[in-house]
């Protein structure tokens, strides 16, 4: 009944209305405080309805609710423009103060209207997004073209509780690892980072982290020292038996550890990337080489386009080596939608079902066709015996031990590209491409910014402090690169919560001249402890500088 009373009203309201803003149409001499517009007696309507829309309706026969009138902040366009960088922290500019700047990546506009709708979704095992499907693809491309060929590469999977891990972290803006990122799950998690100011493809982060390897010697798994931006990026993309990966993309307002020349946070795209189990073991390559793909790919498992796959990842498609037609130990590969076999010593036909036919009464087996290697472990044939490549947690000829612990070396770097990395806490460290005092010019070590402390006419000593965060509670390995204008010294000093300061003068040499490879180096520890954190401390006089740069410390977890 309420909405059939509600339903004459309006008929009624509006019929009065029309006749009254007709009469005032009509008539010259009414009163304009007497006439009563049309809206208006849609506006007292619109409020009726809105007070029945609020209470409940009593024979449950009509309901409605009044449709926003305006946008919310959220639905207004978004537009970004500029250049992108990973958590390799590449310079995107030259450094503070006055010169031309150099713009290191070309300027690039784009712009899209984002209309967010909140929906309530039910709970179902959901498909993969287009941009988690190329994140996926993209890796998986990577780990196919390895070179050498990989006899043990896994397939990557996309595993939603490692991209959950990552949504809740890129949420926090903040272009640093996430050192919780294992916490929650069983294993080790690897990751990558990279950011962006203006918006990339999930290819283009997974494409410039492949790039190392331009760096990587797999013979002698070593990464070139001279390399910018490090290898390990790359090994964790393509570690053999890093099988699951969850990655986000997430829009930032402000970016923590992302400046501009200023120190002030830049906008843009962080991308975080997390593999379980993750890679980059030391002394371990990221995979094993051989003469074809698929070799030694674990039971279970089937040769898909040179990646060791199971039959579940293939997302409903079924592959021709998903009951593996080959016999007698022979391996299958998918080429062209077909199965090929690869067919152990000893055995020949298309399905490795003849024997050959040895010139003496020896019957040649392959070691390896019952795979004696135990937890995961992967076996290969070396001089005709069978070998077992072991997981990182297990050892043993046959991966029968228990491993007690993994150690993990991590190495921080420090070297003024992108923003002043350590602590200024007096303001008196500055970024420059080069610095001239008294004829005397100094230029980067490496890249293209170095910090530096000076003292121009002055009385006295003056005292410049460079501080690192609270540093892990393991012993510390600390080096640098310095070069000392004058007569200037320079300080290292650390210390322990509760504990008092222990103060190291850096010898360092007075150099003239413009030589820029004329800087010297330090190194040194700094003892476990709790709480503990160092600095430099720079003395200066007049006309006295002391430049640093490349401010590295590692320690093991």
């Amino acid at each position: 009944m309420k909405g059939f009373m509600v339903f004459v009203t309006m008929v009624c309201v509006l019929e009065l209305g029309t006749a009254v803003y007709i009469k005032r149409k009509s008539g010259e001499h009414q009163s304009p405080e007497n006439d009563l517009k049309l809206s208006d007696l849609l506006n007292v309507l619109k409020k009726s309805m809105e007070r029945e829309s609020a209470r409940s309706n009593d024979n449950k026969e009509i309901s409605f609710q009044l449709a926003n009138e305006t946008l919310t902040d959220e639905e207004r366009d978004l537009q970004h423009s500029g250049r992108s960088y990973d958590d390799r922290k590449i310079s995107f500019q030259r450094a503070d103060g006055e010169g031309q700047e150099e713009r290191r990546n070309e300027k690039r506009d784009f712009g899209q209207n984002l209309v967010i709708k909140k929906q309530m979704q039910p709970l179902r095992k959901r498909a993969l997004s287009s941009e988690a499907a190329e994140f996926l693809k993209s890796h998986n491309d990577k780990r196919r073209i390895v070179s050498p060929k990989a006899t043990d590469m896994l397939e990557m999977v996309w595993d939603d509780q490692l991209e959950s891990i990552a949504r809740s972290y890129a949420k926090g803006c903040n272009f640093e690892h996430n050192e919780a990122r294992s916490s929650s799950v069983g294993y080790y998690v690897g990751e990558n980072l990279y950011v962006s100011t203006g918006n990339i493809s999930p290819d283009v982060a997974v494409t410039s982290w492949d790039n190392e390897k331009a760096d990587y010697d797999y013979a002698t798994d070593t990464c070139d020292p001279n390399s910018r931006f490090g290898c390990g990026h790359y090994t964790q993309v393509v570690w053999a038996k890093s099988e699951k990966v969850g990655c986000v993309k997430q829009f930032c307002d402000k970016i923590e550890n992302f400046n501009d020349r200023n120190g002030n946070p830049l906008s843009g795209y962080l991308v975080v990337c997390n593999y379980g189990p993750g890679g980059n073991y030391n002394n371990r390559k990221p995979f094993t080489s051989g003469t074809t793909s698929c070799g030694n790919c674990p039971s279970g498992y089937t040769c898909v386009d040179r990646l060791c796959s199971k039959s579940s990842s293939t997302g409903g498609t079924t592959s021709p080596c998903e009951t593996n037609p080959c016999k007698n130990g022979g391996s299958c590969s998918a080429e062209g939608g077909k199965a090929v076999c690869q067919c152990s010593t000893g055995w020949t036909g298309s399905t490795c079902e003849k024997q050959d036919t040895p010139t003496t009464t020896t019957i040649i087996t392959n070691p390896c066709a019952t795979n004696p290697c135990m937890n995961g472990g992967s076996c290969f044939v070396e001089h005709g015996t069978a070998k077992c490549s072991c997981t990182a947690e297990w050892s043993g000829s046959i991966c029968q031990t228990l491993t007690s612990s993994v150690t993990y070396s991590i190495t921080m770097i420090c070297d003024f590209e992108i923003g002043m990395c350590l602590q200024n806490p007096m303001g008196d460290w500055k970024r420059f491409n080069y610095f001239s005092m008294n004829n005397e010019m100094i230029h980067p070590p490496q890249g293209d910014v170095f910090a530096t402390a000076y003292v121009g006419n002055y009385v006295g000593t003056k005292y410049a402090v460079l501080k690192s965060y609270t540093l892990p509670e393991t012993e510390v390995k600390l080096s640098f690169k310095y070069r000392i204008l004058g007569s200037a010294s320079l300080t290292l000093v650390y210390k322990e919560a509760g504990q008092p300061e222990v103060t190291q003068v850096i010898n360092g040499k007075v150099i003239n001249g413009n030589d820029s490879d004329s800087w010297s180096d330090w190194s040194g520890y700094v003892p476990a402890g709790k709480d503990t954190y160092f600095y430099l401390k720079a003395a200066l006089s007049a006309y006295t500088a002391v430049a640093v740069d490349d401010v590295q410390y590692n320690y093991s977890s």
